[in-house]
């Protein structure tokens, strides 16, 4: 059930803090910046909220649901429990499966997404027929969910956020493209077109004047043919939906690493630039579950390294 927020006192119980440290987070909200490598090279820059913010972030992330399944599109897998075939498969999963067998996919990521998001688009969405707030309440949540006025990239209630700021976009993007035949799909920045028929490269100039002032990354606009590997977030599209060989192959050095040589030299072998024990357990638990949404949970591969890994877990805690 929708739950209306009309003063700051029900706002406070609802996030489990009393009116002095809402004050507290409204005037100093505290975040802490810094750097993750990416798969390609160069860096990310995350701005994430400190315990406290973070905590009370969760909980606005709870009370955005509950919004977020009456008003998203169906075209839209990233961050949403409301997806048409996200009972049984997971969003990233369900993002792709409309691409299977296609004779072109047009593959477009957007610059800065979070960032090009203004803390004005996000009070004004507060006010808008989807929350239906008050003027004090929209911007105590606008504070309590933007930084130097932009959504933080680390924030648990930026991703949510974005989608709401984007729907319009999406349901305009959707409608553009069925009338040419076009399958459309969104997951966070990454937005995947795909056809039987037309060129796909012939939409792009389209798309960015619907998307505007949203900016596709042009050197990450990727036209994929099927005669080659055809990927969508991730996962390969060509007949089926199937995790890539050579990610495998990757997941499976990094368990026999892990389990011959033990945490510390595996941790070294694949995270040369800080080696942290953390990093590499978290990617390779990562890699693992991956594999297991993609080709199914009772798939051989995936129990075989999913038993693997967790006996070797286990041992080292013992």
């Amino acid at each position: 059930m929708i739950r209306i927020i009309n003063a700051e006192v029900e706002l406070a119980a609802m996030l489990s803090i009393n009116l002095h440290q809402l004050d507290e987070l409204l005037i100093n909200p505290t975040y802490e910046t810094f750097f993750i490598p990416k798969k390609k090279g160069g860096t990310r820059k995350i701005v994430s909220p400190n315990q406290q913010l973070k905590f009370v972030q969760q909980k606005l992330l709870q009370f955005f649901q509950s919004f977020h399944e009456t008003n998203c599109s169906l075209h839209v897998h990233g961050f949403t429990k409301s997806s048409s075939i996200q009972i049984t498969n997971s969003p990233i999963v369900c993002n792709a499966i409309p691409h299977i067998n296609k004779k072109q996919i047009l593959s477009l990521d957007l610059k800065d997404f979070f960032e090009s998001i203004t803390a004005r688009q996000i009070f004004e969405l507060f006010r808008s027929d989807i929350f239906k707030l008050n003027e004090r309440i929209s911007y105590i949540l606008t504070r309590l969910t933007t930084f130097k006025g932009t959504l933080p990239t680390g924030a648990p209630t930026s991703p949510i956020l974005s989608n709401f700021v984007f729907l319009q976009k999406d349901f305009i993007l959707t409608h553009y493209v069925k009338s040419l035949n076009i399958d459309y799909t969104r997951y966070a920045d990454d937005l995947t077109f795909s056809s039987n028929n037309l060129p796909l490269n012939e939409i792009i100039p389209a798309i960015q004047a619907i998307i505007s002032p949203f900016i596709i990354q042009q050197k990450k606009t990727r036209i994929l043919h099927q005669n080659r590997k055809q990927r969508v977030t991730g996962i390969i599209v060509n007949q089926k939906i199937n995790v890539d060989r050579q990610f495998i192959k990757k997941t499976r050095a990094m368990l026999h690493d892990y389990t011959i040589n033990g945490l510390e030299k595996a941790s070294i072998n694949h995270f040369r630039e800080n080696g942290k024990e953390s990093n590499f357990l978290d990617k390779l638990r990562g890699n693992i579950s991956f594999i297991g949404q993609v080709r199914g949970k009772e798939d051989s591969i995936y129990l075989k390294y999913h038993k693997e890994f967790e006996q070797k877990t286990n041992k080292v805690k013992q």
